[in-house]
């Protein structure tokens, strides 16, 4: 093993009389309004990359990307993205660890000397303090977080792609959702943040029992603690859709996941039933039940009043939670009793802007709405090589294959050393069977990359997952031949062990990979797995089922594993546990069976 949406919801929205009343109309009718101002200080362009927010700066003079993180308590540089920028790291005073969903991890701290981000003034900030911790999710070097965003009040327009900050002054006893023309507007309390607790939390029913709930930009899902959801009748026994995983920077445990239907979410007023959503065993920092995540953002427009403790938000339109997995059964279309009113939004008046929401729109699975953007941000400039490429992508998602590769060439005759495009137009060149020329894509964007970034390891796996075992193979081959004496050697032979056993062929060289990766790191349940595999091709069943079991003891719910012990028993004649084990493998993932047969292994 190598270690490399749909929901049926109904929403109904209650809103109280005296919240759904535009702010021209509570302008007419009293005079007291006019104490009420709204000052904007900073407008962030905000650009959605690989389903996470993005805002662009510097970090003394040298351009870097930062997420904007509602859920972040501090701002954050990753610990593997600091050397690009010659910063010098601390040990904050006493120590410091971060809790993230995914584990606590020790930080240290850096002073940056000059600081901007672009939408925040047109200064430079000297002397700012970020903490350093944990690996990068995405191309982002940072995590900008609740000591940047949450000073004031924050508006989150992730739709349009823009995050506004405003210091309000004389509107206290007023609705601050003043965009929302004829769409009602939802309104929560929130708890009050400090330094020390700068988490958004407020309340909200789920199946009726009462829950705190974060509102997190920089997660990139929304999800339900376990023990929530436990107790508003969720039972992970009877659960399909289990996965594994690990989504978060900070933190290095993996957690699993669950897709289950609950029959109620009520968010200040706005109310989802039989709504689907992920439950997760991860920590939960800020003792929250749920996490709303930029899935609820991108299908929202936040204002998130710190003058006023409270948060408003108004329905965009489309899917509110996205979901990894299919439901088992077919989906019915999500009906709403709102409309999106598109003139509380307006039209953007340049190409940037019509970039943006385009993003924004691709992100929140929306492509032909992306598509129309990224043409109208072509019309306006037609040098605009990432509307180009995020086109391409937005038409490659809806199967215009042709198209998406023809704005591929475009975006790379403009950007022609983009190493992110490579990749990505290699991969689909792949999909249309142009191997020769995926080979030449591969081939430019490994001599782009630094020798340590190990471009050929990701390569080989962008082939084995398109069933070019042989041409993985070949890419580890040169690489294992010069790296004799890497940490990463025991991961990269056992990569080329379940290569070869999905290929079916070399197995005696496989069987010679895994157990030189197994003398480097004998407890691997990943290697354990691969070789039970080998042994499964090679008829040795005995020491299949040996190896099934060992790797099942590190990993019960491995898929893999189970469906492959199940195999490997019925050669041996027993049915029963073969079934057994076959069942525990489709219940948690129904592809399990499918992704047997496309490498020739059936029952």
């Amino acid at each position: 093993m190598s270690q490399s949406s749909a929901q049926t919801t109904t929403r109904q929205i209650r809103c109280p009389p005296a919240i759904c009343v535009t702010l021209l109309s509570l302008m007419l009718a009293t005079n007291a309004f006019s104490a009420c101002s709204l000052e904007k200080y900073a407008e962030l362009p905000v650009i959605m990359n690989d389903r996470q927010p993005t805002i662009e700066g510097s970090i003394n003079g040298t351009p870097a990307t930062f997420l904007a993180d509602s859920g972040g308590f501090y701002s954050l540089l990753w610990a593997d993205r600091v050397g690009r920028f010659n910063l010098h790291l601390n040990v904050p005073p006493g120590g410091f660890t971060l809790q993230g969903v995914g584990g606590k991890e020790d930080t240290r701290v850096t002073t940056i000397q000059g600081f901007s981000l672009r939408g925040l003034g047109g200064g430079v900030l000297h002397k700012i303090q970020f903490l350093v911790a944990g690996q990068a999710p995405t191309a982002t070097d940072g995590d900008v977080g609740q000591n940047i965003l949450g000073r004031a009040d924050a508006e989150y327009d992730l739709g349009n792609g823009v995050i506004r900050l405003f210091r309000p002054s004389g509107c206290e006893n007023y609705s601050l959702a003043y965009w929302h023309g004829t769409a009602p507007i939802s309104e929560l309390p929130i708890r009050r943040t400090t330094d020390l607790e700068p988490h958004i939390i407020a309340p909200a029913r789920l199946n009726g029992l009462e829950i705190s709930v974060g509102f997190d930009s920089g997660s990139t899902n929304s999800f339900v603690s376990l023990k929530a959801a436990t107790r508003a009748g969720f039972d992970p026994a009877k659960s399909n859709g289990n996965v594994s995983g690990k989504f978060a920077p900070i933190g290095a445990r993996e957690f699993e996941m669950w897709l289950t239907r609950f029959d109620d979410l009520d968010l200040g007023g706005e109310e989802i039933k039989h709504v689907r959503m992920m439950v997760s065993d991860a920590v939960m920092p800020g003792d929250f039940d749920l996490i709303l995540g930029v899935d609820f953002f991108l299908s929202h427009r936040i204002y998130i009043a710190q003058s006023q403790h409270k948060i408003y938000f108004t329905y965009n339109g489309g899917q509110i939670f996205d979901l990894p997995v299919a439901p088992s059964a077919p989906a019915a279309t999500e009906s709403a009793a709102v409309a999106v009113d598109e003139s509380t939004t307006g039209s953007p008046e340049d190409g940037a802007q019509y970039m943006r929401r385009g993003a924004a729109s691709a992100a929140r699975g929306d492509f032909p709405r992306a598509i129309a953007d990224f043409d109208a941000a072509i019309r306006l400039n037609s040098d605009d090589a990432d509307s180009y490429y995020r086109r391409g992508l937005a038409k490659w998602q809806i199967h215009q294959l042709p198209a998406a590769k023809e704005d591929f060439d475009q975006a790379l005759k403009l950007q022609p050393h983009n190493v992110q495009w490579l990749r990505m137009r290699g991969v689909l060149r792949l999909a249309t069977h142009d191997d020769e020329a995926a080979a030449a894509d591969f081939d430019a964007w490994a001599r782009l990359i630094p020798e340590a970034g190990n471009p050929d390891l990701e390569i080989a796996d962008i082939y084995a997952d398109n069933d070019r075992f042989e041409a993985a193979i070949h890419r580890l081959n040169g690489w294992i031949e010069i790296h004799a004496r890497d940490p990463n050697l025991a991961i990269t032979l056992n990569d080329r062990c379940w290569f070869r056993a999905q290929w079916g062929k070399e197995l005696d060289k496989a069987l010679a990979d895994c157990n030189a990766a197994l003398k480097l790191e004998p407890r691997a349940m990943e290697t354990l797995d691969s070789r039970a595999l080998v042994y499964l091709r090679l008829g040795d069943y005995d020491k299949s089922i040996t190896d099934y079991e060992a790797a099942l003891r590190r990993k019960p719910k491995e898929v893999w594993s189970l469906y492959g012990l199940g195999l490997a028993q019925l050669h041996k004649g027993r049915q029963v546990e073969a079934d057994r084990n076959m069942q525990k493998a489709l219940a948690i993932d129904s592809a399990t069976a499918e992704r047997f047969q496309r490498i020739g292994l059936v029952p």
